[in-house]
């Protein structure tokens, strides 16, 4: 289902669960302890900068006219429909990382056992069965929300 990640930054504590809560979802063991011995190591989309005295939570944008995706000379870049996350079918990345360069975010990179480009997809898979993101979902503070476009207004 389409949908946004909001974030109000104004709320964010910077406890980071949100980062948390997508390197265990990209996890082969689901535990912390199990994921910090897995090779390769799972990877976390979501990020929290510090900027000034404020803690921002940062992933994909999912950008209406996403450049990873016109620069992706594999097709790996993709969307299922307008408004839709953009995803990376990792079968079909080659690891060029133009994508990453591309990017005015700079989303993408690569995993850490350098096999493709990995990026948000919004837990496409949880959305889908009416779950939220993992890192909404984790947010203590509600920071972080997931509007669904029927809710957008």
């Amino acid at each position: 289902m389409k949908g946004t990640i909001k974030v109000r930054i104004e709320t964010c504590m910077g406890c980071e669960r949100c980062h948390q809560a997508c390197f265990l979802k990209h996890s082969k063991s689901g535990t912390l302890l199990g994921a910090l011995e897995e090779d390769p190591p799972p990877y976390s989309n979501m990020f929290v900068k510090k900027v000034g005295i404020l803690a921002v939570p940062t992933s994909c944008h999912h950008c209406a006219a996403a450049v990873c995706m016109a620069v992706c000379p594999t097709g790996a870049m993709t969307r299922s429909g307008s408004g839709e996350p953009v995803v990376v079918d990792d079968s079909l990345c080659v690891g060029c990382e133009n994508c990453a360069i591309a990017c005015p975010y700079g989303v993408p990179r690569m995993t850490p056992d350098h096999s493709h480009v990995e990026k948000c997809d919004q837990c496409v898979d949880r959305v889908s069965e009416g779950l939220l993101p993992a890192c909404v979902e984790a947010c203590p503070t509600g920071t972080l929300t997931f509007v669904r476009e029927s809710e957008e207004g």
